[in-house]
């Protein structure tokens, strides 16, 4: 059976106190107390009239009081009654218009907004936040004063003190001011007419995430705590997702951001909030993502230093998630945070080696990407991929100011190109790439082949990197199959380059196991002359080098009176232990040393006259056309500024061109001429 109406307003209000666990006790009948008299007009036209009329008439005199501030609770009671009570009987009918002629929500505003922001020492918040609750269920009462109304409740309560700063007694105050506070918002928000929601959302959203810049603690996560119900709100009914859309898609992305932030704040006690509009983010990423590189960079600056567990797993289960949905966005953004520095790159390095099943998503797609900038066919741009890093770093200048994250070809841009190489180099010295080293090979491999000389640097650097962490079992295949890519780059322009690459050598000839050692032997075989005139180069770092990679062919190749001469550091001795090793090979081998008698250092040309003459000295048959090519590459040499290098070409030369039975008569001569000065 149907309960009876209240006798009386004092009745209702104490009901719904009840109800919502209010801890007044009985509550006086305020309304028989008050000498203040209405205004002079007549409401007895409203169908709620009949049912509340003492209260109707209070607030019809309080609006005209001089003395608000001693009625303001009578005030708030009895709004909350004549709109409760209109709603359970159905007599809302013309309440829009009282509202409107007495102003009641003005002076609602008016009464929050002098409420003391320093301390919560009475229930004039929690008897508003329920007041407007009811209000907002009433049609168009609120109808262009929810944004000023909210303004000022969220001014008045989320400006006040820590919870830790006040005193114990008001603790379940504040607790009850705050539920009551989100369930106004959800109310007021469910309420909103179709035609109206998109607008009212947004400005909602705007204010709250203005309080989560404020300085103090308590107020963001207060602010992070209303966009949590809000957010949750929207997850949990369909229209509201449907109109969730027209927010400004910069709303959403705060929405995220702050949530991630909020993990990692020590302030927010309460992880649960944060957490569950991740959750809900989570369900439907297409529509809260929709700024991936602003996400994925407040991931990786928020992610080390998310305070617990349960907050860490969720910000990577994010993250995850995005990089299934958005894989090459979300590598391609973590690539371009590089640009902020090395710090950076070294933070971002550190983040991904720590977070293994984030590294694996991270690194096959940032293989795919790999595989399509190198290994599709050439594109327009390419080139100047090439010119920029060779200048040593990305011109950004030069570049343009904001360039695109992909090019016309749905392939990396220039820019992303290279930094993929840094991240990828970066990741190499802080983690074992043993297992993944496969899925980079072809695009490495075709780098060394096209690339830019700071490309090649650093795919030699990587792989030097990578080849520590292999065993012989997993490195050996892929050994053989480098030495070839990395023979040109032993002349390169670049110091750094030549050094490293010989390094390379010696490192990969040593990782070779024995199935494979017949492969790397024929392999190594190329490989002599290049390290022959090396040895010879004007710097000391790479003669190094190249003196050590020597040394580890002959080992591999059982050369012990190579391995000796290098020992001794007999160096002018090593072309003639070569030759004489391999005299089936000595035309060939003259053939590769031509290339040195343009060498921009002196020492090599002159290391390349003196293995050309002794070449010649042991080639037993010679055609013209082989004599007239050697002739014509040292006929420049004769006039060579180094007198060294003049006169032992024009030697050399002498030799040739003389018939071959008078060359026995010049050895002696030539010999001395080649290997002792």
């Amino acid at each position: 059976m149907e309960k009876s109406p209240p006798a009386t307003p004092s009745e209702a209000w104490e009901g719904d106190s009840s109800s919502q666990g209010s801890n007044s006790s009985q509550v006086v009948s305020f309304y028989d107390t008050t000498t203040m008299q209405p205004l002079q007009l007549d409401a007895s036209w409203l169908p709620i009239y009949e049912e509340t009329e003492d209260a109707v008439d209070f607030i019809l005199a309080f609006v005209s009081s001089l003395d608000k501030d001693t009625h303001k609770f009578t005030f708030l009671k009895s709004t909350y009654v004549v709109c409760k009570t209109a709603l359970k009987r159905g007599l809302t009918r013309g309440l829009d218009l009282f509202c409107q002629m007495c102003e009641v929500v003005e002076n609602i505003k008016d009464l929050l907004d002098k409420e003391p922001r320093d301390r919560l020492s009475s229930k004039i918040r929690y008897l508003a936040m329920i007041t407007i609750e009811e209000l907002s269920l009433v049609e168009n009462v609120l109808e262009g004063k929810t944004k000023i109304l909210l303004s000022a409740c969220f001014s008045s309560v989320l400006l006040l003190p820590s919870e830790r700063e006040m005193p114990h007694q008001n603790t379940s105050l504040y607790i009850k001011t705050l539920k009551a506070m989100d369930t106004m918002l959800r109310t007021v928000v469910l309420s909103f007419p179709a035609s109206s929601i998109s607008e009212e959302l947004q400005d909602i959203f705007q204010m709250l995430l203005e309080y989560t810049r404020f300085e103090r603690e308590a107020v963001r996560e207060r602010a992070v705590g209303r966009i949590a119900v809000l957010t949750n709100l929207l997850s949990n009914y369909s229209t509201l997702k449907a109109f969730g859309r027209y927010l400004h898609s910069s709303e959403r992305t705060d929405v995220v951001l702050e949530a991630i932030e909020a993990m990692k704040d020590p302030s927010i006690l309460d992880k649960d909030v944060p957490c569950s509009m991740l959750d809900v983010i989570m369900e439907d990423t297409d529509f809260w993502v929709t700024d991936v590189p602003k996400t994925v960079k407040c991931i990786f600056e928020n992610l080390l230093y998310t305070t617990t567990e349960a907050g860490c797993m969720k910000v990577e289960s994010l993250f995850l998630l995005m990089t299934t949905q958005y894989p090459s966005a979300v590598v391609i953004s973590l690539c371009e945070m590089a640009l902020q520095g090395d710090s950076t790159l070294q933070e971002l390095c550190d983040t991904l080696s720590s977070k293994p099943d984030i590294l694996d998503k991270f690194l096959a797609e940032l293989a795919t990407l790999h595989r399509n900038q190198w290994c599709n066919p050439p594109r327009e741009g390419t080139r100047a991929s090439h010119r920029a890093s060779s200048l040593g770093q990305v011109d950004l200048e030069e570049l343009g100011e904001e360039p695109n994250i992909w090019s016309n070809q749905g392939n990396p841009d220039v820019m992303t190109a290279f930094l993929m190489l840094e991240v990828l180099l970066g990741l190499s010295e802080r983690m074992e790439m043993g297992k993944k080293i496969e899925a980079f090979l072809p695009s490495m491999m075709k780098i060394l082949e096209v690339g830019s000389e700071d490309e090649k640097l650093k795919i030699i650097e990587v792989f030097r990197n990578v080849l520590s962490q292999l065993k012989k079992s997993k490195a050996s295949s892929m050994a053989v199959a480098l030495v070839g890519k990395i023979l040109p780059l032993f002349d390169s322009d670049s110091v750094r380059l030549r050094e490293l690459s010989l390094w390379l050598l010696r490192d990969l000839v040593r990782s070779v196991a024995r199935r494979d050692e017949k492969k790397m032997r024929r392999q190594v075989q190329n490989a002599l002359i290049p390290l022959l005139f090396r040895v010879n180069d004007q710097v000391p770092s790479v003669a190094k080098a190249s003196r050590e990679a020597l040394f580890a062919a002959a080992e591999l190749l059982k050369w012990k009176q190579l391995k000796h001469l290098l020992q001794k550091e007999r160096m002018w001795e090593l072309g003639e232990c070569l030759i004489k090793k391999r005299r089936s090979r000595v035309e060939g081998f003259m053939y590769q040393s031509l290339p040195y008698l343009r060498d921009p250092q002196s020492p090599v040309r002159l290391a390349a006259v003196r293995f050309i003459g002794c070449a010649t000295r042991h080639m037993r048959d010679q055609d013209m056309e082989t004599q007239a090519h050697i002739l014509t590459a040292l006929q420049p040499l004769e006039r060579d500024r180094d007198i060294s290098i003049s006169s032992l070409a024009a030697h050399t030369g002498l030799l040739l061109r003389a018939p071959r039975v008078q060359r026995r008569s010049w050895v002696i001569l030539h010999t001395l001429c080649c290997w002792c000065r």
